[in-house]
């Protein structure tokens, strides 16, 4: 027997469009008998408390709540319906947006977080299909929605209690590999606009972008407030903190010069006046008063002479750019290059997608397909051995997570290691994600040194 504000809802709203249906529930397009007014209508099945906390304090960022009921079996949301189009749809429509449409909308959205995140709300599933804009030239107009995935922070647990989310947006965390906080939806901002400008985008936007995506939390911007700032900072010093490394360099080199330039400045002051040859004769010369016999007569010092040293032959100096000292693996899937890098560019983690199709995942017997190889390759460039090297590996299936770790050799300049993961060892019912991390007790540091990859089903 249904309860009495679930009978309400029923008669009340008249469901017009089905859209969308998952094991979360049911999301309609309704509208209200009484007066006509288009709602959307949620049949989740689960309680939320979010909706609760998204009701009490109606934030600008999100559809207004009007109520919700929970039933015997079932949750009920009734929100506002916000006319316009997600991004998805912008984007399956090749519409493009500017660098300066893009930040607005970050600036909007991190105001909006900000409120969010103050009352403990964590969206989880931020992607261009939960971003609305009522008009695409209005970047203000923006609206995020389908708090379905959201939770509320708690202090005591030490990873989610629903892994929820969707794949290429959602980070290492969602996938249980700890809690997710304020800093997994900076990640998920950073995955979704970095889509929406493309990959031939190489504006001031990308290092920020990237920094949002970092797969520790602790590189991403700790805050809203802080990615916010970073948008705002003028292009100068934006430059000058993702250079801040050179910055000591330069100042050597500009230090240098000055001393230089002062040194000739002083030599030319102190070097006297060649004298005048004296078979010519000035003006000056003719109305001076000669001297009295009772005056000794000035001795003439001889200037003619060359000096030894001229501006030319001041040492320069140079500031020479150290070498880098930077291991760069690579990693495989199917024989495939994961990522590329740029000589002397550090990236402290990044990620990567492999497919798998379902029919391997079929044949495979329960184990991760034997067809899809994950190897890398460690190459030691630098001067010293990368000693003791371990890999640790976690993976994450639908089932459940899985570590387990390698010791590998010393490698020595100049040489190579060719490692296979032992992929064989996992189960797999539903592969999520891999994560793949490098540690050595030597100084180098490790390009991508985290590596994480997450798996795609054709």
């Amino acid at each position: 027997m249904k309860d009495f504000a679930t009978e309400f809802i029923l008669n009340k709203y008249q469901r017009l469009q089905l859209l969308h249906n998952s094991p979360k529930g049911k999301v309609w397009r309704a509208i209200d008998q009484d007066s006509n007014q288009k709602v959307i209508l949620r049949e989740l099945s689960r309680f939320n408390p979010v909706y609760e906390e998204l009701k009490k304090y109606n934030f600008s960022i999100c559809p207004e709540i009007y109520f919700y009921t929970q039933g015997e079996s079932s949750f009920t949301v009734i929100e506002q319906y916000i006319e316009g189009s997600t991004l998805a749809d912008l984007l399956a429509q090749n519409y493009e947006f500017s660098p300066q449409q893009i930040q607005q909308m970050l600036s909007r959205l991190c105001h909006g977080l900000k409120e969010l995140h103050e009352c403990g709300i964590i969206h989880r599933d931020i992607k261009p299909a939960n971003l609305i804009l009522q008009n695409p030239e209005l970047p203000e107009s923006l609206y995020l929605i389908d708090f379905d995935a959201a939770r509320l922070l708690s202090g005591h647990k030490a990873t989610d209690t629903a892994l929820l989310g969707t794949r290429g947006y959602a980070p290492p965390e969602q996938y249980g590999f700890s809690q997710t906080d304020a800093r997994s939806d900076i990640y998920a901002l950073g995955c979704t606009f970095k889509e929406i400008l493309g990959p031939q985008y190489r504006g001031r936007l990308i290092p920020i972008l990237n920094k949002c995506c970092a797969i520790d939390p602790q590189a991403r911007y700790q805050n809203v407030d802080k990615l916010l700032k970073a948008l705002n900072r003028p292009p100068i010093f934006q430059c000058l903190a993702q250079h801040k490394r050179n910055i000591l360099g330069l100042g050597m080199a500009v230090g240098m010069t000055a001393i230089c330039f002062t040194a000739y400045i002083n030599y030319t002051k102190n070097e006297p006046a060649p004298a005048i040859p004296q078979h010519e004769t000035t003006e000056s010369q003719t109305e001076t008063t000669l001297p009295s016999s009772d005056e000794a007569a000035p001795q003439v010092k001889d200037t003619t002479a060359p000096s030894t040293l001229s501006p030319a032959t001041v040492p320069k100096q140079s500031v020479s750019k150290p070498a880098q000292n930077i291991i760069y693996p690579q990693y495989y899937a199917n024989g495939n290059p994961l990522l590329s890098h740029e000589d002397g560019v550090y990236l402290p983690s990044t990620s990567s997608r492999v497919t798998i199709s379902n029919q391997e995942l079929q044949a495979s017997g329960g184990h991760f397909p034997g067809n899809t190889p994950i190897s890398l390759s460690i190459t030691n460039p630098t001067a010293a051995n990368l000693e003791s090297p371990v890999l640790s590996i976690t993976y994450n299936d639908m089932a459940g997570i899985s570590h387990t770790s390698l010791q590998l050799p010393t490698i020595a300049p100049g040489d190579s290691a060719q490692i296979s993961l032992p992929m064989e060892e996992f189960a797999c019912q539903e592969p999520i994600s891999l994560v793949v991390n490098i540690s050595s007790p030597s100084p180098q540091r490790i390009f991508a040194k985290e590596m994480l990859i997450v798996f795609d089903k054709e």
